[in-house]
């Protein structure tokens, strides 16, 4: 299916699809995704603006997925090792050991077509997120129950508002208040004005204590629990933005 080896080569990845139906209106279903070690969705549906595309446009009238679940890792950043200098010379086995790069060849140029979205639904979506790089047994973060709307997305000039609502849930340690992420608001892409509202509640600060350790001990601090709750009104305007953060 060449809908699987775009995915494939796009994120090198192993990926399959349960099922495939593409309409002779351009409408798509797609159920039971997978890509290994990145992302599993249950049901991707898509309904297309069939004329729009005679205008050299494709505009997607609904875009549905249910239950997606993306995992990201962070893994510690590579080190370059550094030559031995003796005597104003390299040692020769650092010198065999580095490879030759051929010169990357010109990637050809590929046109896609205009695209837009008049609306996107994303249903009790989960992102995993896990930080190898700030220890050895790392840290891993989770957004769940995520619901997000967005109407009126366009990749292409047009001077419309682009509405958004995105909402999730954090778990923490058992028994521990469960986060909570909300933001909602416009962006205007086309005169690059913008107007929104970031709410974080019940964030677990002594989880995150590996983020800030260098800095605080908890245990001469002898705190056992703090909470951060955070709120950002974002205005923008040509594309210059403020933010009052609370």
């Amino acid at each position: 299916m060449r809908i699987v080896s775009q995915i494939e080569n796009l994120t090198h990845k192993k990926t399959t699809i349960g099922y495939f139906n593409l309409s002779p209106a351009l409408n798509l279903e797609i159920k039971d995704l997978k890509v290994e070690g990145l992302a599993k969705i249950v049901s991707i549906s898509i309904s297309t603006n069939l004329p729009s595309l005679f205008t050299g446009r494709a505009i997607v009238n609904n875009l549905r997925i249910v239950s997606p679940e993306f995992t990201f890792v962070k893994v510690p950043a590579f080190k370059v090792p550094v030559a031995e200098v003796s005597e104003g010379k390299v040692s020769a086995d650092v010198i065999s050991s580095t490879p030759t790069i051929a010169p990357a060849a010109k990637p050809r140029e590929i046109r896609l077509m205009p695209l837009g979205f008049r609306r996107i639904r994303i249903e009790n979506g989960v992102v995993n997120f896990v930080d190898q790089s700030i220890s050895a047994s790392g840290i891993k973060i989770v957004l769940k129950d995520i619901s997000c709307k967005i109407s009126n997305l366009y990749f292409y000039p047009r001077p419309v508002a682009t509405s958004f609502e995105l909402k999730g849930k954090i778990p923490w340690r058992e028994g521990e208040d469960i986060g909570q992420l909300n933001i909602d608001g416009w962006v205007n892409l086309f005169k690059k004005d913008m107007q929104a509202t970031l709410k974080i509640k019940d964030i677990d600060a002594v989880y995150l204590y590996p983020y800030y350790s260098h800095w605080v001990d908890l245990e001469k601090a002898r705190i056992e629990k703090a909470k951060l709750n955070f709120t950002t009104d974002i205005n923008g305007l040509n594309n210059n933005v403020n933010a009052e953060c609370h």
